[in-house]
């Protein structure tokens, strides 16, 4: 029997805590993955975002993964936003009042052992990702924590 990562169990009891009060969670990473950075929001509307990085011994290098729940509904299929062979450190996650997602993380720029890191962005709206993911940092030897995001 396959077990949950920590990190896992820890995205399966935070999705429970926030869709109902005796909600069973769910879990949306792929059985067998290892799970990091899990980072969750709810919007004003209801929509919940669950990012995180996904590693795979059946894929070269980290993905950064994101699913969405509307308001009452269950979490549909993870989308892939990036894959990469570079070293992704954290996700951030928030959503706007009109169930917009925004998801940030940073990565290795190019992708090798001590490149410079950058944080990327990447928004989905209601039909999935907007477009390609954005570079919002110039590269830089190091990054103090993981990137913030607010959205009011």
């Amino acid at each position: 029997m396959l077990r949950p990562s920590p990190a896992a169990f820890l995205v399966a009891t935070a999705i429970a805590a926030v869709t109902s009060p005796v909600a069973a969670g769910q879990i949306v990473s792929r059985p067998g993955a290892r799970v990091t950075t899990p980072a969750l929001a709810v919007g004003d509307d209801g929509t919940r975002s669950l990012a995180w990085i996904q590693s795979s011994p059946h894929v070269d290098g980290p993905r950064v993964m994101v699913a969405t729940a509307r308001a009452g509904r269950a979490f549909g299929v993870p989308r892939v936003l990036a894959s990469t062979s570079a070293a992704v450190g954290t996700v951030a996650v928030a959503v706007t009042p009109r169930g917009t997602t925004v998801v940030l993380w940073t990565a290795e720029s190019p992708p090798f052992q001590g490149a410079p890191v950058v944080v990327w962005a990447e928004t989905l709206g209601r039909r999935g990702p907007a477009g390609r993911p954005v570079v919002l940092t110039l590269p830089t030897s190091s990054i103090d924590g993981a990137p913030v995001l607010a959205i009011g």
